[in-house]
């Protein structure tokens, strides 16, 4: 009988386990499909890195770099916002300007535009704008920085403009001019952009004094210089105290006249790309604080891009003067003339025209120039 049974019990056995382990089997796929809902597809092994990557990046970018055509309010904000604020400015464009080389020199003939909020630049001559050229006007200068296009340039203009009362304090009226060179880069490369924006800097300036000369001796100007537009501020001021800068002089074929005067100036240096001893009387921009009434720098020790301005230049350069600010004790009696503001605490690491543009700090800064 005992014999009889065994097989039974066998066979029974059998079943139990078999029924067991599809039991154990369904309760695991459905455990699988549980967590494969939960959790987010794996991506193939080619795309891993690209997102660990991109992951990686989004966890250490503290701040975005500008975008100028956001920045810049739109011209129906602008309109609304600030009903008191210049609605046009002036552009002059030197893009299509030659480079003039040491001891050379070439006419001043630009491409200007006047720029209307609301209704976009109209085509314009120099001599339009000289025509209306007086001693009334206090005029404010903007000349951008480097990697700077022809439709940032006016788009920062739009930034600067809704921001500027129509009439200072006197009653004088306002007018902008927004300087824009050829600052695009075609190379991508840090230092050889750098080097390109350097060698135009030098004829910018010698565009910008002679353009300078032909303003009416007896308005009050601003110039406002932002990264390499402040080397070419101080250039120009150089030049127009009569000194030469890498061979060029403003006294050359090309000048109406002998006469190298020019309006009443004040400078507003923002991020100055230019090094720390480039003011020093007899160095390289010695003489640009003999023809400036007063000169404004913002300083930043934490800007990211002024940084790597040293790394930036083909030459041992010293640290700028954006980031560390003049050196007062070496500059003699321009040094009276000089006012600085440190912009860290507002900006941080920030480098863009449209951040300044967006400090009260800075914009506080300008108007009080005015």
């Amino acid at each position: 009988m005992t014999s009889h049974h065994r097989p039974s019990v066998a066979t029974a056995w059998t079943r139990a386990s078999l029924l067991l382990f599809i039991c154990c089997a369904i309760f695991a796929d459905g455990a699988h499909r549980a967590l494969a809902a939960q959790r987010p597809a794996v991506r193939p092994q080619y795309l891993r890195g690209v997102s660990s990557a991109a992951e990686k990046r989004s966890s250490t970018i503290v701040d975005p770099p500008p975008v100028f055509d956001k920045a810049a309010p739109s011209p129906s904000e602008t309109s609304a916002s600030c009903p008191g604020c210049l609605k046009s400015f002036w552009l002059v464009n030197t893009r299509c300007l030659p480079t003039v080389g040491c001891c050379s020199s070439a006419p001043f003939t630009p491409q200007v535009a006047i720029c209307t909020c609301g209704q976009g630049c109209a085509p314009a001559t120099l001599d339009d704008l000289l025509a209306e050229d007086s001693s009334d006007w206090f005029t404010v200068f903007f000349v951008h920085g480097n990697l700077t296009s022809y439709q940032d340039s006016i788009d920062l203009g739009h930034q600067l403009r809704a921001q500027l009362p129509e009439r200072v304090c006197s009653g004088q009226p306002v007018r902008l001019i927004v300087w824009t060179w050829p600052s695009d880069s075609d190379v991508g490369r840090l230092r050889d952009d750098t080097a390109l924006a350097g060698s135009r800097a030098a004829t910018e300036s010698y565009y910008l004094g002679r353009f300078a000369t032909m303003l009416h001796v007896d308005q009050r100007m601003l110039v406002i210089g932002y990264s390499f537009g402040a080397r070419i501020t101080t250039g120009t001021l150089h030049l127009l105290a009569g000194c030469p800068l890498g061979g060029r002089h403003l006294a050359d074929q090309h000048a109406p006249s002998n006469d190298l005067q020019a309006p009443r100036m004040r400078a507003v240096l923002l991020a100055a790309a230019i090094d720390v001893d480039w003011l020093i009387p007899g160095h390289f921009h010695g003489a640009a604080m003999v023809p400036v009434e007063r000169m404004a720098i913002t300083i930043n020790p934490r800007d990211l891009a002024l940084k790597k301005y040293r790394m930036a230049e083909k030459r041992n350069a010293p640290e700028p003067i954006g980031k560390v600010g003049p050196p007062l004790n070496a500059m003699g009696s321009g040094a009276a003339k000089i006012v600085t503001t440190n912009v860290a605490s507002e900006l941080g690491i920030r480098h863009g025209s449209p951040y300044y543009f967006a400090s009260g700090q800075v914009m506080n800064l300008i108007r009080g120039e005015l």
